[in-house]
């Protein structure tokens, strides 16, 4: 099994302008039709949600990051080797894997770390009667009361559920389900996938059908959902592979390896040029896109068709000044109103190391000292950045 290191996904794959968005290199229209039509899933890989730190300064990081990060510096000694290719932990004993389990499960309450607000308020808008995620936090499950409504909920274990659930056929309106591939760590602690014992259990269970909700199971294949939208995958990862093999049905003489029906559309996805051909051809890729400017695209061909989902808005009307002024690229006005109105909010962030990468930005633009890709890289990152803290002030 390869275990060379695997390079940090998330620093290269936000390469992109959100201040003046380009025309999308994909066409985005069809695509959006068939999520109107309810046959499109989404899929949320381990890069897909950068989180903020809302106290100190630091860079933005997935959850996966961070887990990952917290085990290996607080379980010291108690860990034998870290796969960073795969993810995937060897532990001294049961102990240190329990120990491991915790941290996970802080990470997942932790309040000092702030989700998305704008990627999280555009998956919630899009109808997508399904949305499977291979994290084992309840960030999009909060963000879909926050904005819209409590969707169905299930995760996958191969433990036995304290308290299991049942699941109806779902749909992008009235029953969307939000399902966890990889645990739930607020519902099972030892849900969690840690080590390759935890990933080869779940794989054998899974790939067998075994404990998988029997209404999901049908939609998936169900002959009307064709296509699988990828967010935040590295597709060179064999375990990603097997997930995708298992949703998209790539099993028995009937369905070979050589005959899938279905579409997989990568959205802030990678493939190395080694294995590209082999992925692209598996899985029915046309298009790997690299960035996130393309799922705004999506979601623009979906406001443009009109089939957003009607969602709560809690903000307050700072907020909804702030977002204003960040769609029309016065980011000095959204600074201005952030730091006069935040400091009454329930979280403190870090407001002035964040201006100080924005004027850093200006300088370089203005002094032509910088690739303009890396500037707009930069100035995406402070747009996200910004709107994320806004969603903090507390509505008066």
């Amino acid at each position: 099994m390869n275990n060379h290191v695997l390079p940090t996904i998330f620093s290269h794959i936000y390469r992109t302008n959100f201040i003046k968005l380009p025309m999308p290199e994909h066409n985005w229209n069809e695509l959006a039709q068939s999520i109107a039509d309810g046959e499109a899933i989404l899929v949320l890989g381990p890069d897909a949600i950068p989180f903020y730190p809302a106290q100190g300064s630091g860079e933005a990081q997935t959850f996966s990051q961070r887990t990952r990060q917290r085990i290996n510096q607080l379980l010291d000694g108690q860990i034998s080797h870290f796969y960073e290719r795969d993810n995937l932990f060897q532990f001294t004993g049961r102990g240190a894997k329990q120990k491991a389990r915790e941290q996970v499960r802080d990470c997942a309450r932790d309040p000092n770390w702030l989700p998305d607000s704008e990627l999280l308020r555009q998956i919630i808008a899009m109808p997508f009667p399904v949305v499977l995620s291979v994290n084992p936090d309840k960030c999009i499950f909060e963000a879909f009361i926050r904005h819209y409504r409590e969707p169905q909920f299930d995760y996958f274990t191969t433990k036995d559920k304290p308290n299991p659930v049942e699941i109806r056929y779902p749909d992008g309106l009235n029953q969307p389900l939000l399902y966890n591939l990889c645990g739930s760590v607020l519902d099972k602690m030892d849900s969690v996938v840690l080590d390759y014992y935890d990933l080869f259990e779940l794989l054998k269970k899974l790939l067998n059908n075994l404990g998988f909700p029997k209404a999901l199971n049908q939609k998936l294949k169900d002959e009307s959902t064709c296509r699988f939208i990828l967010l935040g995958f590295d597709l060179d990862r064999w375990d990603f592979q097997m997930f995708l093999h298992f949703i998209n049905g790539l099993d028995g003489d009937n369905n070979p390896f050589s005959d899938n029906p279905n579409q997989s559309f990568p959205i802030l996805s990678r493939v190395s040029k080694d294995s590209e051909t082999f992925v692209m051809n598996q899985f029915n890729i046309q298009h790997v896109a690299t960035s996130r400017s393309d799922f705004d695209g999506l979601y623009a061909a979906c406001q443009a068709k009109g089939i957003l989902r009607p969602l709560n808005d809690p903000g307050s009307p700072v907020e909804t000044q702030i977002r204003m002024h960040v769609a029309q690229g016065k980011f000095e006005e959204a600074f201005q109103l952030l730091e006069k109105h935040l400091g009454t909010a329930e979280q403190q962030v870090d407001i002035p190391q964040l201006r100080g990468r924005y004027t850093d930005c200006l300088k370089q633009q203005k002094e032509g000292i910088a690739d303009s890709r890396d500037l707009l890289t930069e100035q995406n990152r402070i747009r996200y950045a910004l709107l994320t803290y806004a969603s903090q002030i507390t509505t008066s």
